[in-house]
């Protein structure tokens, strides 16, 4: 199964309980190996993550259950779909965009058997905004001069690409889950790094402490000193974080879900130039929000494999093969 929670997109199958306890078991040993597969040595931390694990499970399959259908994203599909011409600069750069994305090439050369006709996953795009001066109507006078907001759509990604959007959906939510998973990893790291820094600033302190040549007016501020980090180590000293102190963190981001990863509707008025405006027609897209403040505009799509342009490799390789 190339996404462990590829069952539960399976149009075939009717997920019943047994299936969804499956999944819940098979997320939670990936919970452990991605964060600290050293819970493993804790007796109860499967009863300890069930609970958590099935609420972020719950909350990523719900985002990308809601994902609209997919659109086509394709240089021919350009001048039709106001989204696409908001995200591209042209029908060209759509073009170049689509040949430079490293995932669905490896997707395509890993793949066995013939290659699908549509490529379906997630296009994501940071926003990017600037202040411009330029011309506006306002009262039926042309004005110059006008501060606007010009708006454009860089960094473009193409996240899961798979031959299916059943296998796409599935492979959106095994990424969403792993993105909780990587936070919660990022933050037993962080305690970590944390702790160390403490505990050599407490070796500092208790050396100097300790030191024949101390300060008497120092000692009180020194032992005060001490004792902050101390309460802030617990009724540790050492650098590894204890077990228990890992599992709580992975509890913690897991029952956090929903504020950690969230999808919102992104609605803006935008003109042919791609200035904010007021007057223009309202386009409609999503935002995926982290809490560390990183935004994403994205679509969900299918490319059509016709529309990828060759490898430049591929095509250099044609050339000498033909004596070009």
């Amino acid at each position: 199964m190339p996404h462990f929670l590829s069952a539960l997109f399976d149009p075939a199958r009717n997920p019943d309980e047994i299936l969804l306890e499956q999944v819940r078991a098979a997320a939670i040993e990936r919970a452990v190996d991605k964060t600290d597969p050293r819970l493993r040595a804790l007796d109860r931390y499967r009863e300890r993550l069930h609970e958590p694990v099935a609420r972020a499970l719950s909350h990523v399959i719900g985002l990308v259950d809601r994902l609209p259908t997919p659109v086509e994203i394709s240089p021919g599909q350009y001048g039709h779909d106001p989204r696409l011409k908001a995200l591209f600069a042209s029908a060209e750069h759509l073009g170049e965009v689509l040949g430079r994305f490293q995932d669905v090439r490896e997707y395509l050369a890993r793949r066995p058997g013939p290659a699908p006709d549509d490529i379906y996953g997630l296009l994501a795009a940071a926003k990017r905004e600037k202040q411009v001066l330029g011309m506006a109507l306002e009262g039926g006078l042309v004005r110059r001069d006008v501060l606007q907001t010009a708006i454009s759509f860089e960094g473009h990604q193409y996240f899961a690409p798979s031959d299916s959007e059943e296998a796409a959906r599935a492979a959106l939510t095994t990424l969403a889950f792993d993105f909780l998973l990587l936070q919660a990893r990022q933050a037993i790291t962080a305690h970590k790094t944390r702790r160390g820094e403490l505990t050599r600033q407490r070796q500092r302190l208790r050396r100097r402490l300790l030191s024949p040549d101390a300060d008497p007016a120092e000692v009180a501020g020194l032992e005060a000193d001490i004792a902050v980090i101390d309460e802030e180590l617990g009724c540790f000293s050492g650098i590894e974080l204890g077990l228990e102190d890992s599992l709580r963190h992975v509890e913690t981001l897991l029952e956090d879900a929903e504020r950690r990863l969230a999808v919102e509707p992104f609605r803006v008025g935008l003109d042919y130039r791609n200035l904010q405006t007021a007057a223009s027609e309202t386009l409609e897209m999503s935002e995926a929000v982290a809490s560390d403040g990183t935004r994403r505009i994205v679509l969900f799509g299918r490319i059509p494999r016709r529309q990828l342009p060759e490898p430049k490799d591929t095509l250099r390789l044609g050339r000498a093969y033909l004596g070009a």
